[in-house]
């Protein structure tokens, strides 16, 4: 299991906003059914992090809007002893309207009504996720109900429960019956954010408050060394940095006419589009990275541009700012005549260009850093070589994990919810060892599975790619001067590496790998499965027919805390422990 101790160090957050100090959380009353032998590895990562008093809040329904298509229910904070956010260790409560409730068991005769909604059998159904992975499973009852509710509606109050360890999202279902028993119904709402399950990461939202810009680590303390560090940086905020208000949005006129009204000319706006970039410095010289709008963004009260940044190991201190260019995007309408056209078509035209500093020009916004000590025994250093010769503008990812068929046989784990959507018990928690590739870095911040599935939502995009796995990097044992300078996996992240003793074209996977969810064969030794995609092209490798692995499979079989070593398409195999 991932388990990490923490030592503290101060942190300087210029222009954060102080968060109230909450309740302290107690131990939840509801039924639940958690898996085990799944929250162990995923919790365990956070146990040795804790958020600072959690607190308390109250959850009420609202509508989620993503500006397209019907907008989903949802639940928000509407009381809190801290923020609008939820984080691990927190207690809540839930209020459901009546209103709702009455929309799930309603029938054609009316009869349910104001009334008698509060007679319904009710409960929630709370599915814990972790990324995309269901953690646990809860059911949590309805203690009373409050007659001025929503509307005029009675509100269903739930019993109090505890946000789980490892926990990073909440998705509620409401189940009701109708008082004469006669009308069943159910309804999943939108998930819920939750802040604290994937510690050591963290999320810095730097956004707009009552009193004007504010930064805020959601998780509190500070960034973690070796660690990832998510940044959300809202729209809002940039409009006002660049006093929106005040740009010219008039691209032209357009004339059309009306039957009813007659001839009539109007201006053209165009649309306004923030790009925005993260200038970060963690001692040893500044870089500049991009945000981009994000549909999985954890700040759900509006459009936020984010990023992740890998925080080296060793690193004290990080500092930042951030560069707002705000650009006006001309598209004409293609109904009336277009009787003026101050820019081409489809033309970008830069309007503003700002700089976010937190007491202006030559300052920036400053973090210390807490320092990690060693994992666990069990996490163990993993690498998977997989010679593949691929051509310009092809990556080779890694898939893998354990066979849903060959889980459900020899470990009695379904790897499939009932929908038949994955759960990850066939996943492997893994943390990436090599973050100095710039093509693959995008694609290793939030990869936190090796998996079957693909592209995890979390996942970033690099030169306009989607990951289509977990990346993998070029290595060689020979660098020719005819191909120029040289390069390392030491310092390049690709290229010249000692493990690689066979030839160029070796493909590298290095990583600490959850051993205890590997197959565990009868000798003890650890094994997964691994299968290689090459993207633009080739995609699946060949099925393979290893001998001398732990049971029959289609895929190469590794050895977790080892060195294996495949050829793709090929069933020989390769191991040698890690020197």
């Amino acid at each position: 299991m991932v388990k990490i101790t923490v030592r503290k160090a101060s942190v300087a957050l210029l222009g954060a906003a102080a968060l109230a100090q909450g309740a302290a959380a107690c131990a939840p009353s509801a039924d639940r059914a958690e898996d085990s032998a799944y929250e162990t590895t995923i919790g365990s990562k956070s146990a040795a992090y804790s958020v600072p008093s959690p607190g308390e809040a109250k959850l009420v329904v609202d509508y989620f809007y993503s500006g397209s298509g019907a907008p989903q229910k949802t639940f928000v904070v509407q009381e809190s002893t801290t923020d609008e956010f939820l984080r691990v260790g927190q207690k809540l409560t839930l209020n459901v309207p009546g209103w709702a409730i009455t929309a799930l068991v309603q029938t054609d005769t009316g009869n349910v009504d104001v009334d008698n909604v509060s007679k319904s059998k009710v409960r929630l159904a709370i599915t814990w996720l972790h990324g995309p992975a269901v953690l646990s499973q809860e059911v949590v009852k309805v203690a009373s109900w409050n007659a001025e509710g929503m509307y005029g509606w009675p509100d269903a109050i739930t019993e109090a429960f505890v946000i789980p360890k490892g926990a990073t999202g909440m998705r509620v279902a409401v189940e009701a019956t109708s008082p004469d028993g006669t009308k069943t119904g159910r309804e999943v709402f939108r998930e819920v954010p939750v802040f604290g399950g994937e510690l050591p990461n963290k999320h810095v939202l730097f956004d707009l408050g009552g009193d004007g810009p504010r930064s805020r680590v959601l998780e509190r303390g500070a960034p973690i060394a070796g660690a990832e560090l998510s940044l959300a940086y809202t729209e809002n905020r940039a409009e006002r940095l660049v006093d929106v208000g005040s740009v010219d949005r008039r691209i032209g006129r357009v004339k059309t006419y009306n039957p009813r009204f007659g001839t009539h000319e109007a201006d053209v706006f165009g649309e306004i589009v923030h790009i925005i970039a993260v200038g970060y410095d963690f001692g040893g010289g500044w870089q500049k990275q991009e945000l981009v709008s994000s549909p999985q963004s954890y700040v759900r009260y509006g459009k936020s541009q984010e990023t992740r940044l890998h925080v080296p190991d060793g690193a004290t201190k990080l500092s930042m700012y951030f560069h707002v260019k705000t650009y006006l995007v001309a598209k004409y309408p293609t109904y009336g005549e277009v009787t003026e056209r101050r820019y081409g078509e489809g033309e970008w035209i830069l309007m503003r260009e700002r700089y976010d500093n937190p007491s202006g020009a030559g300052t920036n916004f400053a973090f210390d850093t807490e320092t990690k000590e060693p994992a666990s025994p069990a996490v163990a250093r993993t690498v998977v070589f997989i010679e593949g010769e691929t051509q310009p503008g092809q990556d080779l990812f890694i898939r893998g994990g354990m066979d849903h068929e060959a889980s459900k046989k020899l470990r009695g784990i379904d790897c499939a919810n009932e929908d038949g959507t994955p759960n990850y018990r066939c996943a492997i928690p893994i943390i990436h060892r090599n973050m100095k590739n710039a093509t693959t870095r995008p694609w290793r911040l939030g990869d936190a599975f090796l998996d079957w599935y693909g592209r995890e939502p979390t996942q970033l995009v690099s030169s306009g790619a989607l990951s289509q796995g977990t990346a993998a990097d070029w290595t060689t044992n020979d660098w020719p001067t005819s191909w120029g300078p040289q390069k390392t996996v030491a310092v390049d992240g690709y290229g010249l590496e000692p493990l690689n003793d066979v030839g160029p074209h070796l493909w590298m996977l290095d990583v600490d790998m959850d051993c205890t969810k590997a197959f565990e064969a009868a000798d003890g030794t650890r094994w997964f499965e691994v299968k290689s995609f090459v993207s633009n092209g080739p995609g699946w490798e060949g099925d393979v027919t290893q001998e001398g692995a732990p049971y029959a499979s289609p895929n190469h079989l590794a050895k977790c805390g080892q060195v294996s070593i495949f050829e793709r398409g090929s069933s020989r195999a390769t191991f040698r422990a890690l020197r």
